[in-house]
């Protein structure tokens, strides 16, 4: 089955990590019952865990994903992905940052989400770190990490 996920990144009661998963589930023989291969059914999952665990993400060969994190770059921070993929398991199609819809009135340094894009190459298990950090700081640690566990089928 192929599924596009979307996870957004945000804080819930006592520092809890809370993340929304969103699956399209495409074609492919997959949507019995629901109509033609070509039908789409989207399900939103909450995931929610302390900050920083691991979240571990299932995706077939050929699946694109995407993760989405609060991100407010007036601040100076940014994600990045720390480390490289294994290119015959997965792909990064870079991330971008999304911000927030009109406030009334404006709301300056109002964050917004980023919006990172993985390609399922291969099969096989790759860990996935993204930190939050200002780019120009040398030798200073995240002030935020989130790690995802992908397994490709």
């Amino acid at each position: 089955m192929v599924r596009l996920l979307t996870a957004q990144r945000g804080l819930c009661a006592a520092g809890s990590l809370c993340l929304l998963i969103t699956a399209l589930f495409l074609g492919m023989g997959i949507c019995r019952g629901i109509g033609s291969p070509s039908d789409d059914a989207q399900i939103n999952i909450t995931y929610s865990a302390p900050a920083g665990t691991p979240i571990p993400v299932t995706v077939p060969t050929g699946a694109t994903f995407t993760v989405t994190l609060a991100s407010n770059p007036t601040t100076g921070y940014s994600w990045k992905l720390d480390g490289s993929l294994n290119a015959k398991i997965l792909k990064s199609e870079g991330g971008k940052y999304i911000a927030p819809a009109q406030t009334n009135p404006p709301m300056v340094g109002v964050g917004g989400r980023e919006v990172w894009t993985f390609k399922a190459i291969g099969p096989g298990k790759q860990t996935v770190t993204l930190i939050y950090i200002r780019p120009w700081e040398k030798n200073v640690p995240p002030v935020r990490t989130q790690k995802l566990v992908v397994t490709v089928r």
